[in-house]
């Protein structure tokens, strides 16, 4: 796999060829007040402006080979927990989320009442760096590898016993075997990351800062 991908064009109109006369030494204000004038007076220019976005892409070059999706759930880990890692540490804004999907303390009932009924509740933010957190957990886990191993202790030692049938023989515990599985420890780490899977998914569309 081979991934590189550009920056995001910056939109370029009136107000951000305006905004150039700062450099100059015109206020801001000013060069805000001469950017709605161009755009107001200056015929075709806002039409030039979006001729000229439609010509500029963003750089992308993706190569995904064969290997890649042996274990497609790997490869994309990858890549997706170190870019939920970079997304919570710039996060600057926070999309509307579901009581559901977070514990009682962090649910909207449990915060006061906005003074106004279009005001975020004081749990807003809260709420979605515990979503971006459990979808963290899940993609790292992944992300590190072998994370069932965690889970079995001990050595195994298994032999092969004889029966009563010639064609057919026993695997048992040997001697040796001190192997054990944490079955309910095991089944608690694997609901949490399908639990964050399935906030990845439900989400998907509010991956953005």
């Amino acid at each position: 796999m081979k991934v590189k991908i550009g920056p995001y064009k910056n939109w370029v109109g009136p107000y951000q060829i305006a905004g150039l006369l700062t450099h100059v030494g015109v206020s801001e204000d000013k060069a805000h007040d001469i950017g709605g004038w161009m755009a107001d007076n200056v015929p075709g220019l806002m039409r030039t402006c979006e001729w000229i976005e439609s010509k500029r892409k963003q750089k992308q070059k993706i190569r995904i080979d064969y290997h890649d999706v042996w274990s497609m759930d790997y490869t994309l880990s990858l890549i997706i927990a170190p870019m939920l890692r970079l997304l919570k540490e710039k996060l600057h804004g926070a999309p509307y989320t579901d009581d559901e999907d977070v514990p009682d303390h962090l649910k909207s009932t449990a915060a006061p009442k906005p003074d106004q009924e279009w005001d975020t509740d004081k749990n807003h933010f809260a709420r979605w760096e515990y979503i971006l957190d459990e979808m963290i957990f899940a993609f790292e886990a992944l992300e590190k590898g072998d994370w069932e191993m965690q889970f079995h202790t001990g050595e195994i030692d298994m032999q092969w016993k004889d029966t009563d049938n010639p064609h057919l023989s026993e695997m048992v515990r040997g001697p040796k075997d001190t192997h054990k599985f944490d079955k309910e420890g095991y089944e608690k780490f694997y609901a949490r990351m399908k639990n964050g899977f399935r906030l990845f998914g439900k989400y998907y569309m509010a991956l953005w800062d």
